[in-house]
This record gives structure tokens, C-alpha cells and sequence, in this order.
């Protein structure tokens, strides 16, 4: 009887991970401007981390047109709001100079393709598509 109660035990303890995945988005971005550009999506703790590392001369740039604070490596975290395969979405709210605005992140996986939407304080948006490795 205890077998059988550990056996369920560890098959409930681990049935939870069975659909979780790491998916990779690498080089989203010209390489001239940038070391590394990915997202690193984590369905099973329903985050996205978008990770950015300036080339040295393009951070230089920023810095001389103010642009930038200097930091080399830049780190974005979005929540997982809608995920059934091929597609994911991804989301973050933000202020930006006293204005808020919202930021969402359409995956196509299967193409790797992003859908980036900025939504506005006003409400105007801006959208781009890049294609991803």
C-alpha cells in the first residue's frame, strides 16, 4: 500500500512540468547594434525575459545622444497572458516619463516571428514585426 501511495505521490509531484518548455528567440536584431538579442520564454513560470546586450560602439552612441544610461545589458520581464501552440502573447505594463503604457509581445513559434505592440498613454499605437532564429 505505501508503494503504491509513493508512486502516485512522485506521479502527481511531476505530472505538472510535463507540458513546460524553454523556448529560444535569438538574434531579433541587427548584429551591428547588438552582442546578443533574445527572448527567453519559460511557460512554466508564464514569464518571457527579453535580454539585450549592446555592441561597445552602439552603446557609445547612445550615451552621446542620451538615449541610454549606459548600461550594457538590458533585462525585460513580461508575463505569459495567452499561450496554445504555435502562438504566445506576452505582456508588460510600464510608465515611461510619467506616462503609462503597455507593451505586448505576439509569438508565432512556429515562424519565429514577434508582433511588438506599444500602447500609448493617449492610446496611439506603434507596432513592429521581427523575424527571430
Amino acid at each position: 500500500m505505501q508503494k503504491i501511495l509513493t508512486i502516485i505521490f512522485l506521479g502527481l509531484l511531476f505530472s505538472g512540468n510535463v507540458n513546460a518548455k524553454i523556448i529560444l528567440f535569438k538574434n531579433c536584431a541587427e548584429k551591428k547594434d547588438y552582442e546578443k538579442w533574445e527572448y527567453k520564454i519559460n511557460t512554466y513560470k508564464k514569464n518571457i525575459q527579453h535580454i539585450r546586450i549592446y555592441t561597445d560602439n552602439y552603446l557609445k552612441y547612445l550615451k552621446e545622444t542620451k538615449q541610454s544610461s549606459g548600461a550594457k545589458i538590458t533585462k525585460i520581464e513580461y508575463f505569459i497572458d495567452y499561450y496554445n501552440s504555435p502562438y504566445l502573447k506576452g505582456v508588460r505594463n510600464f510608465v515611461h516619463k510619467s506616462e503609462k503604457r503597455k507593451e505586448e509581445l505576439d509569438f508565432i513559434l512556429n515562424n519565429k516571428i514577434i508582433i511588438q505592440t506599444f500602447t500609448y498613454g493617449d492610446g496611439s499605437t506603434l507596432s513592429a514585426e521581427m523575424q527571430c532564429e
